[in-house]
C-alpha cells in the first residue's frame, strides 16, 4: 500500500481498537440490530457477491494497457476497490428485497419459521458477530501489519532485483516470514473473541 494511504488506513484501524466493548455492545444492541433486521438477505448474498465483484475488478484491471496501468501510483491500486466494495455493498442491499421476494415467500422470517422452525430475534448471533468483527479486526490488523512491516527489507530487494514481481515477492518472500506474527494475531484476536462478555451480553438483550 502507499504511505500516504497507509497513513490514513491505519490510524483509522487503530482507533477502531480503542473502542470500548461496553460502547460496542451498546452500539449494537440499540442501533445495529434494528438495521440488520431490515436487511438480512442482503447480508447474506454479500459473501458471495463482493468477493465476485472485487475478483471481476481485479481481471478487468489486468487486461488494462500497462502504459495506463503505469500511471497509477504503486500502491495505490486498492484504492480502486473501495467503490467496488462500497457498490458491491449497495447492490446487496438492492437484491436483498429481490431475493426475498423470489426465494423465501416475500417474507424471510416467515420462510424461516417454516422451512427451519426457528424464530428471528431482533438481537441474534448475526449481530453479535459484526459488533465482535469491529472489536476483534483491528487487534489482527495491528499486529499482522506490524509483522508484515517488519521484514527485513533486503529480503523484498532481493527478490525484485531477481525478477519477482511485487505480488510474487508478497506472497513467496514477504508473506512466508512474517507468518509467525500474523499466527499470533489469530491466536490473540480469537482470545479476545472467545473471551469477550460484555458485547455479547449487551448485543443478545441478555437472552438466551
Amino acid at each position: 500500500m502507499h504511505p500516504t494511504l497507509k497513513g490514513l488506513v491505519k490510524p483509522t484501524v487503530e482507533i477502531m481498537a480503542a473502542l470500548p466493548s461496553v460502547v460496542l455492545g451498546f452500539l449494537a444492541g440499540l442501533w445495529l440490530a434494528p438495521r440488520v433486521e431490515k436487511v438480512v438477505p442482503g447480508l447474506f448474498l454479500a459473501p458471495l457477491v463482493i468477493p465476485a465483484l472485487v475478483l471481476g475488478a481485479v481481471y478487468l484491471w489486468r487486461l488494462v494497457p500497462p502504459g495506463i496501468r503505469r500511471r497509477a501510483r504503486p500502491g495505490t491500486e486498492v484504492a480502486l476497490l473501495i467503490p467496488i466494495v462500497l457498490a458491491g455493498g449497495w447492490l446487496c442491499f438492492a437484491l436483498g428485497g429481490v431475493a426475498e421476494g423470489l426465494v423465501l415467500g416475500g417474507d424471510y422470517r416467515t420462510w424461516l419459521l417454516s422451512a427451519l422452525g426457528l424464530t428471528y430475534d431482533q438481537r441474534n448471533s448475526l449481530v453479535v458477530g459484526v459488533a465482535m468483527g469491529f472489536a476483534v479486526i483491528p487487534i489482527l490488523f495491528t499486529i499482522a501489519e506490524d509483522s508484515l512491516s517488519n521484514v527485513p527489507q533486503h529480503l523484498v530487494a532481493g527478490s525484485l532485483a531477481l525478477g519477482a514481481t511485487r505480488w510474487q515477492t508478497a506472497l513467496r518472500v514477504v508473506l512466508p516470514t512474517a507468518s509467525p506474527g500474523i499466527f499470533s494475531a489469530i491466536m490473540i484476536g480469537f482470545g479476545r473473541a472467545v473471551g469477550e462478555t460484555m458485547i455479547v451480553l449487551m448485543a443478545t438483550g441478555n437472552t438466551r
